[in-house]
Protein backbone atom coordinates (compact mmCIF):
# COMPACT_ATOMS: atom_id res chain seq x y z
CA UNK A 1 0.00 0.00 0.00
CA UNK A 2 1.04 3.72 -0.67
CA UNK A 3 -0.18 6.40 0.91
CA UNK A 4 1.15 8.78 -1.24
CA UNK A 5 2.19 7.84 -4.43
CA UNK A 6 5.45 9.93 -5.59
CA UNK A 7 6.18 10.56 -9.08
CA UNK A 8 9.31 10.09 -9.92
CA UNK A 9 11.34 8.04 -12.79
CA UNK A 10 11.14 4.88 -10.64
CA UNK A 11 8.88 2.12 -12.43
CA UNK A 12 5.77 1.29 -10.13
CA UNK A 13 4.00 -0.75 -12.02
CA UNK A 14 6.12 -4.02 -11.68
CA UNK A 15 4.56 -7.26 -11.49
CA UNK A 16 4.84 -6.75 -8.00
CA UNK A 17 1.82 -4.47 -7.98
CA UNK A 18 -0.80 -6.39 -10.29
CA UNK A 19 1.07 -9.69 -11.59
CA UNK A 20 -1.73 -10.49 -13.58
CA UNK A 21 -1.49 -7.84 -16.05
CA UNK A 22 0.30 -8.04 -19.30
CA UNK A 23 3.19 -6.40 -20.44
CA UNK A 24 1.44 -4.24 -21.94
CA UNK A 25 -0.95 -3.23 -19.56
CA UNK A 26 2.02 -2.34 -17.21
CA UNK A 27 3.42 -0.06 -20.19
CA UNK A 28 -0.15 1.88 -20.08
CA UNK A 29 -0.06 2.65 -16.29
CA UNK A 30 3.58 3.37 -16.41
CA UNK A 31 2.89 6.16 -19.14
CA UNK A 32 -0.21 7.49 -17.06
CA UNK A 33 2.06 7.81 -14.19
CA UNK A 34 4.98 9.89 -16.59
CA UNK A 35 2.02 12.23 -17.82
CA UNK A 36 0.46 13.34 -14.47
CA UNK A 37 4.14 13.49 -12.99
CA UNK A 38 4.87 15.84 -15.97
CA UNK A 39 1.53 17.85 -15.76
CA UNK A 40 1.82 18.06 -11.80
CA UNK A 41 5.45 19.83 -12.48
CA UNK A 42 4.07 21.98 -15.05
CA UNK A 43 1.09 23.39 -12.58
CA UNK A 44 3.36 24.80 -10.50
CA UNK A 45 4.79 27.77 -13.11
CA UNK A 46 2.77 29.74 -15.54
CA UNK A 47 1.88 27.25 -18.60
CA UNK A 48 3.23 30.00 -21.37
CA UNK A 49 6.87 29.84 -20.05
CA UNK A 50 6.96 26.08 -21.23
CA UNK A 51 4.16 25.26 -23.50
CA UNK A 52 6.79 23.81 -26.20
CA UNK A 53 8.69 21.95 -24.46
CA UNK A 54 5.90 20.21 -22.37
CA UNK A 55 3.56 19.81 -25.15
CA UNK A 56 6.53 17.68 -27.52
CA UNK A 57 7.25 16.07 -24.56
CA UNK A 58 3.41 14.77 -24.41
CA UNK A 59 3.62 13.44 -27.75
CA UNK A 60 6.76 11.83 -27.58
CA UNK A 61 4.99 10.00 -24.22
CA UNK A 62 1.92 8.91 -25.90
CA UNK A 63 3.24 8.34 -29.58
CA UNK A 64 6.53 7.62 -29.31
CA UNK A 65 7.85 6.22 -32.29
CA UNK A 66 4.44 8.26 -34.31
CA UNK A 67 2.43 5.02 -33.46
CA UNK A 68 -0.53 3.98 -31.62
CA UNK A 69 0.92 1.34 -29.65
CA UNK A 70 0.46 3.10 -26.39
CA UNK A 71 -2.99 3.84 -27.01
CA UNK A 72 -3.43 -0.13 -28.21
CA UNK A 73 -1.52 -0.28 -24.39
CA UNK A 74 -4.49 1.54 -22.71
CA UNK A 75 -6.94 -0.02 -24.71
CA UNK A 76 -5.54 -3.78 -23.58
CA UNK A 77 -4.96 -2.53 -20.70
CA UNK A 78 -8.76 -2.35 -19.76
CA UNK A 79 -10.15 -5.25 -21.13
CA UNK A 80 -8.12 -7.62 -19.29
CA UNK A 81 -9.18 -5.53 -16.53
CA UNK A 82 -13.10 -6.22 -17.28
CA UNK A 83 -12.90 -9.26 -19.38
CA UNK A 84 -14.17 -7.61 -22.54
CA UNK A 85 -12.69 -6.86 -25.64
CA UNK A 86 -13.33 -3.77 -27.80
CA UNK A 87 -15.03 -4.83 -31.41
CA UNK A 88 -12.32 -4.59 -33.86
CA UNK A 89 -14.60 -1.97 -35.54
CA UNK A 90 -14.30 0.48 -32.52
CA UNK A 91 -10.74 0.14 -31.87
CA UNK A 92 -9.91 0.22 -35.59
CA UNK A 93 -11.26 3.58 -35.83
CA UNK A 94 -10.20 4.74 -32.35
CA UNK A 95 -6.99 3.95 -33.09
CA UNK A 96 -7.04 5.87 -36.72
CA UNK A 97 -8.46 8.73 -35.32
CA UNK A 98 -5.74 9.10 -32.24
CA UNK A 99 -2.90 8.61 -34.74
CA UNK A 100 -4.64 11.98 -36.95
CA UNK A 101 -4.99 13.89 -33.44
CA UNK A 102 -0.94 13.07 -33.26
CA UNK A 103 -0.07 13.70 -36.12
CA UNK A 104 -2.29 17.34 -35.81
CA UNK A 105 -1.19 18.20 -32.56
CA UNK A 106 2.67 17.86 -34.00
CA UNK A 107 1.78 19.83 -36.39
CA UNK A 108 0.21 22.57 -33.70
CA UNK A 109 2.88 22.19 -31.43
CA UNK A 110 5.55 22.85 -34.15
CA UNK A 111 3.59 26.06 -35.74
CA UNK A 112 3.72 27.05 -31.94
CA UNK A 113 6.77 27.09 -31.46
CA UNK A 114 7.60 29.18 -35.05
CA UNK A 115 5.43 32.02 -33.69
CA UNK A 116 6.43 32.04 -30.42
CA UNK A 117 9.73 32.42 -32.02
CA UNK A 118 8.79 35.56 -33.69
CA UNK A 119 5.57 37.07 -33.44
CA UNK A 120 5.81 39.73 -35.12
CA UNK A 121 6.10 37.25 -38.02
CA UNK A 122 2.48 37.64 -39.90
CA UNK A 123 2.76 34.26 -41.64
CA UNK A 124 3.70 32.30 -38.55
CA UNK A 125 0.68 34.01 -36.76
CA UNK A 126 -1.68 32.81 -39.24
CA UNK A 127 -0.66 29.69 -39.18
CA UNK A 128 -0.51 29.13 -35.76
CA UNK A 129 -4.40 29.99 -35.28
CA UNK A 130 -5.31 28.62 -38.06
CA UNK A 131 -3.58 25.50 -36.44
CA UNK A 132 -5.10 25.93 -33.10
CA UNK A 133 -9.27 26.23 -34.75
CA UNK A 134 -8.35 23.03 -37.15
CA UNK A 135 -6.87 21.34 -33.89
CA UNK A 136 -9.62 22.09 -31.56
CA UNK A 137 -12.34 20.87 -34.29
CA UNK A 138 -10.59 17.35 -34.73
CA UNK A 139 -10.81 16.83 -31.03
CA UNK A 140 -14.54 17.34 -31.07
CA UNK A 141 -14.84 15.08 -34.25
CA UNK A 142 -13.01 12.44 -32.24
CA UNK A 143 -13.60 12.68 -29.00
CA UNK A 144 -16.85 10.87 -29.76
CA UNK A 145 -15.10 7.85 -31.13
CA UNK A 146 -14.08 6.90 -27.80
CA UNK A 147 -17.49 6.64 -26.15
CA UNK A 148 -19.00 3.97 -28.40
CA UNK A 149 -22.18 3.04 -26.71
CA UNK A 150 -21.33 -0.40 -25.00
CA UNK A 151 -17.65 0.18 -25.51
CA UNK A 152 -17.24 2.84 -22.77
CA UNK A 153 -15.92 0.86 -20.37
CA UNK A 154 -12.66 -0.69 -21.85
CA UNK A 155 -12.23 2.93 -23.84
CA UNK A 156 -12.02 4.54 -20.81
CA UNK A 157 -8.52 4.94 -20.51
CA UNK A 158 -8.16 6.45 -23.95
CA UNK A 159 -10.83 8.77 -23.51
CA UNK A 160 -9.69 10.27 -19.91
CA UNK A 161 -6.53 10.49 -21.61
CA UNK A 162 -7.70 11.97 -25.45
CA UNK A 163 -10.03 15.08 -23.50
CA UNK A 164 -6.91 15.89 -21.09
CA UNK A 165 -5.07 17.11 -24.42
CA UNK A 166 -8.08 18.20 -25.45
CA UNK A 167 -8.60 20.73 -22.40
CA UNK A 168 -4.98 21.50 -22.43
CA UNK A 169 -5.39 22.90 -25.62
CA UNK A 170 -8.11 24.59 -25.12
CA UNK A 171 -6.47 27.04 -22.31
CA UNK A 172 -4.23 27.45 -24.86
CA UNK A 173 -6.72 30.51 -26.28
CA UNK A 174 -6.86 32.09 -22.81
CA UNK A 175 -2.86 32.49 -23.21
CA UNK A 176 -2.41 33.43 -26.42
CA UNK A 177 -5.92 34.49 -28.16
CA UNK A 178 -4.62 37.84 -27.43
CA UNK A 179 -1.60 37.56 -29.61
CA UNK A 180 -3.51 35.29 -32.46
CA UNK A 181 -6.06 38.20 -33.01
CA UNK A 182 -9.12 36.45 -30.87
CA UNK A 183 -11.29 38.95 -29.56
CA UNK A 184 -12.31 39.67 -26.42
CA UNK A 185 -15.31 37.55 -27.15
CA UNK A 186 -13.91 34.91 -28.78
CA UNK A 187 -11.19 33.91 -26.07
CA UNK A 188 -14.36 33.92 -23.47
CA UNK A 189 -15.99 31.61 -25.59
CA UNK A 190 -13.12 29.20 -25.80
CA UNK A 191 -12.82 29.72 -21.54
CA UNK A 192 -16.22 28.89 -21.11
CA UNK A 193 -16.09 26.10 -23.60
CA UNK A 194 -13.38 24.78 -21.79
CA UNK A 195 -15.32 25.15 -18.32
CA UNK A 196 -17.96 22.82 -20.07
CA UNK A 197 -16.09 20.65 -21.21
CA UNK A 198 -13.96 20.56 -18.17
CA UNK A 199 -17.64 19.52 -16.33
CA UNK A 200 -18.46 17.00 -18.98
CA UNK A 201 -15.85 15.46 -19.45
CA UNK A 202 -15.12 14.31 -15.62
CA UNK A 203 -18.63 12.97 -14.76
CA UNK A 204 -18.33 10.63 -17.91
CA UNK A 205 -14.71 9.99 -16.46
CA UNK A 206 -16.53 9.29 -12.84
CA UNK A 207 -19.82 8.03 -14.23
CA UNK A 208 -17.91 4.87 -16.45
CA UNK A 209 -15.08 4.35 -13.30
CA UNK A 210 -17.93 4.04 -11.13
CA UNK A 211 -20.39 1.70 -13.86
CA UNK A 212 -17.02 -0.34 -14.36
CA UNK A 213 -16.54 -0.53 -10.78
CA UNK A 214 -20.18 -1.90 -10.23
CA UNK A 215 -20.14 -4.77 -12.72
CA UNK A 216 -17.21 -6.22 -10.99
CA UNK A 217 -18.68 -6.21 -7.84
CA UNK A 218 -19.64 -9.78 -6.55
CA UNK A 219 -19.21 -12.58 -3.79
CA UNK A 220 -16.44 -14.13 -3.29
CA UNK A 221 -12.40 -13.84 -3.42
CA UNK A 222 -11.73 -13.79 -7.20
CA UNK A 223 -14.46 -11.02 -8.18
CA UNK A 224 -12.71 -9.05 -5.16
CA UNK A 225 -9.35 -9.45 -6.23
CA UNK A 226 -10.56 -7.89 -9.99
CA UNK A 227 -12.38 -5.18 -8.39
CA UNK A 228 -9.59 -4.19 -6.40
CA UNK A 229 -7.71 -4.45 -9.50
CA UNK A 230 -9.94 -2.40 -11.70
CA UNK A 231 -9.90 -0.31 -8.96
CA UNK A 232 -6.23 0.80 -8.62
CA UNK A 233 -5.42 0.86 -12.15
CA UNK A 234 -8.11 2.90 -13.44
CA UNK A 235 -7.55 5.53 -10.38
CA UNK A 236 -3.77 5.66 -11.52
CA UNK A 237 -4.55 5.98 -15.26
CA UNK A 238 -7.91 7.94 -15.07
CA UNK A 239 -8.96 9.62 -12.53
CA UNK A 240 -5.88 10.70 -11.01
CA UNK A 241 -5.71 12.58 -14.84
CA UNK A 242 -9.24 14.04 -14.29
CA UNK A 243 -8.15 15.33 -11.07
CA UNK A 244 -5.84 17.63 -12.67
CA UNK A 245 -8.54 18.73 -14.94
CA UNK A 246 -9.51 22.17 -13.26
CA UNK A 247 -6.34 23.05 -12.65
CA UNK A 248 -5.82 24.08 -16.33
CA UNK A 249 -7.76 27.13 -15.40
CA UNK A 250 -5.20 29.86 -16.54
CA UNK A 251 -7.97 32.40 -15.07
CA UNK A 252 -8.31 30.86 -11.69
CA UNK A 253 -4.49 30.32 -11.57
CA UNK A 254 -2.80 33.03 -13.74
CA UNK A 255 0.64 31.81 -12.08
CA UNK A 256 0.50 28.32 -11.47
CA UNK A 257 -0.72 26.34 -9.22
CA UNK A 258 0.63 23.46 -6.90
CA UNK A 259 -1.80 20.44 -6.72
CA UNK A 260 -0.53 16.92 -4.92
CA UNK A 261 -2.66 13.66 -5.72
CA UNK A 262 -3.34 12.45 -2.02
CA UNK A 263 -4.80 9.22 -1.73
CA UNK A 264 -3.99 5.66 -1.13
CA UNK A 265 -3.23 2.66 -3.83
CA UNK A 266 -3.49 -0.78 -2.47
CA UNK A 267 -0.74 -3.28 -4.31
CA UNK A 268 -2.77 -6.66 -5.00
CA UNK A 269 -2.41 -8.64 -1.54
CA UNK A 270 0.64 -10.82 -0.93
CA UNK A 271 -0.43 -14.41 -1.03
CA UNK A 272 0.90 -17.71 -2.67
CA UNK A 273 -1.16 -17.50 -6.08
CA UNK A 274 0.41 -19.21 -9.14
CA UNK A 275 -1.38 -18.93 -12.12
CA UNK A 276 -3.15 -22.86 -11.04
CA UNK A 277 -3.64 -24.93 -8.40
CA UNK A 278 -0.29 -26.29 -7.85
CA UNK A 279 -0.06 -29.86 -6.12
CA UNK A 280 -1.67 -29.60 -2.40
CA UNK A 281 -1.80 -25.83 -3.12
CA UNK A 282 -5.30 -24.20 -3.83
CA UNK A 283 -4.25 -20.41 -5.19
CA UNK A 284 -5.22 -17.46 -3.01
CA UNK A 285 -7.65 -16.33 -6.11
CA UNK A 286 -10.29 -19.36 -5.62
CA UNK A 287 -10.20 -19.53 -2.27
CA UNK A 288 -14.35 -19.71 -1.10
CA UNK A 289 -13.75 -19.11 2.36
CA UNK A 290 -13.77 -15.32 2.05
CA UNK A 291 -16.41 -13.22 1.39
CA UNK A 292 -16.14 -9.94 -1.27
CA UNK A 293 -17.60 -8.03 1.83
CA UNK A 294 -14.91 -9.33 4.58
CA UNK A 295 -12.06 -8.71 2.02
CA UNK A 296 -13.10 -5.24 1.47
CA UNK A 297 -13.63 -4.73 4.84
CA UNK A 298 -10.03 -6.18 5.92
CA UNK A 299 -7.63 -4.61 3.46
CA UNK A 300 -9.54 -1.53 2.63
CA UNK A 301 -9.53 1.56 5.27
CA UNK A 302 -12.17 2.93 5.15
CA UNK A 303 -12.66 7.08 4.00
CA UNK A 304 -9.99 9.02 6.52
CA UNK A 305 -8.34 12.33 6.30
CA UNK A 306 -4.50 12.16 4.84
CA UNK A 307 -2.14 10.81 6.83
CA UNK A 308 1.36 9.92 6.42
CA UNK A 309 3.35 6.99 7.45
CA UNK A 310 5.64 7.79 10.45
CA UNK A 311 7.39 3.65 10.72
CA UNK A 312 6.63 0.06 9.79
CA UNK A 313 7.36 -2.56 13.48
CA UNK A 314 7.27 -6.47 12.10
CA UNK A 315 6.85 -8.88 14.72
CA UNK A 316 7.95 -12.13 13.86
CA UNK A 317 7.24 -15.40 15.80
CA UNK A 318 9.04 -18.92 16.10
CA UNK A 319 6.98 -22.16 14.65
CA UNK A 320 8.85 -25.33 15.47
CA UNK A 321 9.30 -27.82 12.61
CA UNK A 322 11.03 -30.96 13.82
CA UNK A 323 14.08 -30.45 15.26
CA UNK A 324 14.16 -27.01 13.60
CA UNK A 325 12.37 -24.08 13.90
CA UNK A 326 10.96 -20.76 11.21
CA UNK A 327 10.32 -17.31 11.73
CA UNK A 328 7.55 -15.47 10.30
CA UNK A 329 5.75 -12.66 10.08
CA UNK A 330 3.32 -12.49 12.24
CA UNK A 331 1.59 -9.09 12.81
CA UNK A 332 2.84 -5.49 12.40
CA UNK A 333 2.10 -1.76 13.91
CA UNK A 334 1.68 0.82 11.53
CA UNK A 335 2.34 4.49 12.99
CA UNK A 336 1.13 7.58 11.31
CA UNK A 337 -0.01 11.02 11.84
CA UNK A 338 -1.91 13.84 10.04
CA UNK A 339 -0.75 16.60 8.01
CA UNK A 340 0.09 19.50 10.85
CA UNK A 341 -0.39 16.90 13.73
CA UNK A 342 2.39 15.83 15.76
CA UNK A 343 0.21 13.46 17.29
CA UNK A 344 0.70 10.12 17.03
CA UNK A 345 -1.58 6.95 15.65
CA UNK A 346 -1.05 3.50 16.02
CA UNK A 347 -2.66 0.73 14.15
CA UNK A 348 -1.90 -2.79 14.94
CA UNK A 349 -2.57 -6.09 12.98
CA UNK A 350 -1.89 -9.68 13.76
CA UNK A 351 0.35 -11.22 16.53
CA UNK A 352 2.45 -8.18 18.02
CA UNK A 353 5.50 -10.44 19.93
CA UNK A 354 8.68 -8.92 21.45
CA UNK A 355 10.89 -9.71 18.28
CA UNK A 356 10.70 -6.69 16.13
CA UNK A 357 11.85 -4.86 13.96
CA UNK A 358 10.82 -1.68 12.72
CA UNK A 359 11.49 0.37 9.22
CA UNK A 360 11.28 4.21 9.06
CA UNK A 361 10.67 5.56 5.71
CA UNK A 362 13.10 7.90 3.70
CA UNK A 363 13.38 11.52 3.96
CA UNK A 364 11.10 12.16 1.37
CA UNK A 365 8.51 9.29 2.67
CA UNK A 366 8.88 7.44 0.02
CA UNK A 367 9.57 3.42 0.94
CA UNK A 368 9.77 0.54 -1.44
CA UNK A 369 9.27 -3.36 0.17
CA UNK A 370 9.61 -6.51 -2.19
CA UNK A 371 7.86 -9.16 -1.01
CA UNK A 372 6.97 -12.34 -2.24
CA UNK A 373 4.70 -15.07 -0.79
CA UNK A 374 6.25 -18.58 -0.25
CA UNK A 375 4.61 -22.22 0.13
CA UNK A 376 5.81 -24.51 2.75
CA UNK A 377 2.76 -26.66 2.31
CA UNK A 378 2.85 -30.84 3.12
CA UNK A 379 0.43 -33.36 3.16
CA UNK A 380 0.78 -32.94 7.19
CA UNK A 381 0.29 -28.95 7.75
CA UNK A 382 -0.12 -26.39 5.28
CA UNK A 383 2.14 -22.98 6.58
CA UNK A 384 2.76 -20.08 3.79
CA UNK A 385 5.32 -16.95 4.31
CA UNK A 386 6.41 -14.13 3.28
CA UNK A 387 9.91 -13.24 2.02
Amino acid sequence: MADYLQMTDEDYTDSYINPSLSISGRDAVQTALTVVGRILGALGVPFSGQIVSFYQFLLNTLWPVNDTAIWEAFMRQVEELVNQQITEFARNQALARLQGLGDSFNVYQRSLQNWLADRNDTKNLSVVRAQFIALDLDFVNAIPLFAVNGQQVPLLSVYAQAVNLHLLLLKDASLFGEGWGFTQGEISTYYDRQLELTAKYTNYCETWYNTGLDRLRGTNTESWLRYHQFRREMTLVVLDVVALFPYYDVRLYPTGSNPQLTREVYTDPIVFNPPANVGLCRRWGTNPYNTFSELENAFIRPPHLFDRLNSLTISSNRFPVSSNFMDYWSGHTLRRSYLNDSAVQEDSYGLITTTRATINPGVDGTNRIESTAVDFRSALIGIYGVN
